[in-house]
């Protein structure tokens, strides 16, 4: 740690003691999965101050993810392509707010500079070379969901311990999504199984191979009789395209939820398989099993956080993985930069695949 204020803690405390509510912001501008993370760290603060007014700024299009969380009180979004007068405009327009705490869940310095424009009594956040600003600068290490909980945990004075993120599906959501499946002649009662190939991005490294997809499908039909749907956005259609053109028994969804159906849709499934991606975090976070493929980033960093789901790479074979994290690039770079899929998601074959996923759905039946 960098550096740390005796007592903040305490200080706190006590005034959560004597006023009627600890106003705290939570600062994490990021992608889907991202904000997924922070879910144990925001229940966690939840859980150690009971009476805070919790207010979150979060990326436009994550925004949704943490609709209706316990404990959150306004979500502030902040949009694409700003430019820093305007993110300081926005920051200093929460001064009025009078946070008592506030939570830097980013490395960037910037985030660092706007957590004091903010003018919150305390900070807490990660260390970076704005550290010093901070009240209390945390070194971020190990699993993403880990991560994101030090801050808190360091406040509080606590010990890690296995906390994942759980978020909240709402009765109209799961009336919503069980619409969508009737449309497609499907019940939430079939033995559901979504794939979920995209990544919100064209071209995507992380993707995996659509006969990978069409040789799991066959066999999960085979083995549970399974319903297979596939789920994802316009930036998905090639390689969704790829995969029903292959093999007709798969029925597509795509486009046909937003964010919060979706939560509704994972939450019929017994699994849920694809790349390392949003869905698939909000999926293990609605308690659902993952199957999550994964190539150039590493497992430990960002694989499913639930003990019931598996991660499946190459890397007993390719002794370059996780690339995204070497210095120097390894060889393969160069053709994996511009060739899809990746020679890591190539290598993951769809009966290894299927061995991993028929044992979860073993044990889940």
């Amino acid at each position: 740690m960098v550096k740390k204020r005796k007592n903040i803690y305490k200080e706190l405390s006590d005034i959560s003691a004597r006023e009627p509510a600890l106003r705290i912001l939570i600062i994490r501008n990021g992608l889907l999965g991202d904000v997924v993370f922070i879910a144990s760290m925001i229940a966690k603060a939840v859980e150690s101050f009971p009476n805070a007014k919790i207010d979150l700024v979060l990326s436009d299009s994550a925004k949704e993810v943490l609709k209706n969380f316990p404990g959150v009180n306004n979500i502030y979004t902040l949009g694409k392509n700003r430019s820093i007068l305007e993110d300081a405009k926005f920051f200093f327009s929460l001064r009025k707010l009078h946070y008592h705490l506030v939570f830097v869940q980013e490395v960037n310095t910037h985030y660092t500079i706007m957590s004091k424009i903010v003018g919150g009594r305390f900070s807490v956040g990660f260390q970076n070379q704005l550290g010093f600003l901070l009240d209390l600068a945390v070194k971020r290490d190990g699993h993403a969901v880990k991560a994101e909980l030090s801050t808190i945990l360091a406040l509080t004075n606590e010990e890690y311990s296995y906390l994942p993120p759980k978020l909240y599906v709402s009765n109209s959501e799961l009336k919503e999504a069980e619409k969508i499946l009737t449309n497609v002649g499907l019940d939430k009662k079939d033995f559901l199984v979504c794939f979920h190939p995209g990544c919100s991005e064209k071209n995507s490294v992380r993707e995996w191979t659509a006969d990978g997809y069409s040789t799991l499908a066959n066999k999960l039909i085979e083995r549970f009789n399974a319903k297979i749907v596939v789920t994802g956005v316009e930036q998905d259609s090639g390689i969704i395209k790829s995969i029903t053109d292959l093999n007709p028994n798969i029925i597509s969804l795509a486009g046909k939820t937003n964010i919060r159906t979706l939560f509704g849709l994972l939450s019929f499934m017994k699994l849920v398989v694809g790349p390392d991606t949003g869905t698939l975090h909000i999926a293990n976070s609605l308690g659902i099993p993952v199957v999550m493929l994964m190539g150039y980033a590493d497992p430990n960093d960002t694989g499913p956080y639930d003990l019931n789901s598996a991660v499946i790479s190459a890397e007993n074979e390719l002794e370059c993985i996780p690339c995204k994290f070497k210095d120097p690039k390894p060889d393969l770079w160069n053709y994996c930069s511009v060739n899809r899929p990746a020679v890591c998601m190539q290598k993951i074959e769809g009966d290894r695949v299927f061995a991993v996923a028929n044992n979860i759905l073993t044990l889940e039946k």
